[in-house]
């Protein structure tokens, strides 16, 4: 199974939060009232990390998650997921339909 790696970076210095209560979820979209929750993270998973530019958030995560060729998903981050490294001050999430993406075309080969 091959790894995906998600990242964001901001424009402050951060870290993942103490708490395991903030996460970052990815949901498939279908459409306004219909979603399909893929996974969710909490900031203590070891699937997130701070990059060594202290700015960079990585998430890692299994390509199955993404396994719907021409689908449509969307990745929500919990306000206080990260927060400001120096003031510790919690910074604003990211909320449903703002980072949103599609999956590819699948198409088949035949010989």
């Amino acid at each position: 199974m091959e790894i995906l790696q998600i990242q964001i970076t901001y424009n402050v210095p951060i870290q993942l939060s103490f708490s395991s209560s903030q996460n970052i979820s990815i949901f498939q979209k279908f459409d306004d009232n219909n979603n399909i929750l893929r996974e969710t993270y909490s900031a203590q998973s070891d699937n997130c990390q701070v990059l060594e530019d202290k700015t960079t958030l990585s998430l890692s995560i299994s390509s199955c998650v993404f396994n719907q060729p021409n689908s449509a998903y969307y990745i929500i981050i919990d306000t206080g997921f990260v927060i400001h490294k120096e003031t510790s001050e919690p910074l604003l999430g990211i909320y449903k339909d703002k980072w949103k993406f599609m999956t590819g075309i699948l198409r088949y080969i035949t010989t």
